[in-house]
Parts: C-alpha cells; structure tokens; sequence
C-alpha cells in the first residue's frame, strides 16, 4: 500500500516512468541553445553608412574640405562595424549587411569626389585661377 502512495506524489520522476531517457527526456537543452544575437553592431554600421552619405551630401556644398575627410572616415567605420559583427555572431544581420552596402557607396562617393576636388584644384593652381565661379567649391 506504502508504494501506491509514493506512485502518485511528486517524489516520482520522469527516469521512473521513462528510465532510458533520463529526467529531459532526451532532450539536449545546451546543444540546442542558440544565443540570441546582439544588433548592436548592425545598427551602428547602418547608422555610419546613412550618416556619413548624409552628412557627405549636405556638407559638400558648404565646406567640402571638412565634410569629405569626415564623411570617409564614418564610411570605414561602418564597414569595420560590419566586420565585428561578422566576426562576434558568426553570421551576417540584414542590418549590418545593409549598412556594409550604404558605406562602401559612400565610401566611393566621396573617395571620387576628394580625387576629383584635388584634380580641380590643380588644375585651377597651374592655371593661376584663384576665384571661382562657385565659391562653395574652393572654400578654405
């Protein structure tokens, strides 16, 4: 009578009923566990890329000798977000993959407007031109 009592209380375990299978019911919880991912990352190298096409945009017309240099360094930084982002969570967000695209974009926007900003200035040195028709452009 003594084990029938015990047969319905809690004391009972799953290796009782199931002893093949332990307690879990073969079910391997750390082998299964994915850790969540951290967007961090992502999401700055989103906000470079934006951040840095934006600012390159509108600066460009105001004093370009500052916005392109700022606007190329924020671009690498968007892609070396992206890159820690690849590198901690083993796999690529759409986050940091857009932010990746938007900065090399960026990027090479900027890096061709400095190249051709530079050949404008050149030729306007060895031409002996010192005022321009657009002043923005030649803004020390």
């Amino acid at each position: 009578m003594e084990e029938q009592e015990n047969y319905y209380t809690y004391e009972n375990k799953t290796s009782d009923y199931f002893p093949e299978q332990g307690d879990n019911l073969g079910y391997d919880y750390e082998a299964n566990y994915k850790p969540k991912r951290n967007p961090v990352f992502g999401i700055v190298s989103l906000a470079c890329g934006v951040a840095s096409l934006a600012l390159g945009c509108i600066c460009c017309c105001v004093s370009p000798l500052i916005a392109i240099p700022v606007a190329i360094v924020i671009a690498i930084v968007g892609i070396v977000m992206f890159i820690i982002d690849k590198k901690k969570n083993g796999s690529v967000s759409a986050l940091s993959l857009v932010g990746l695209i938007v900065s090399i974009v960026s990027l090479s926007i900027f890096v061709l407007y400095a190249v051709l900003y530079i050949i404008a200035m050149i030729v306007y040195l060895v031409l002996g031109i010192t005022t321009m028709i657009a002043p923005s452009f030649w803004s020390f």
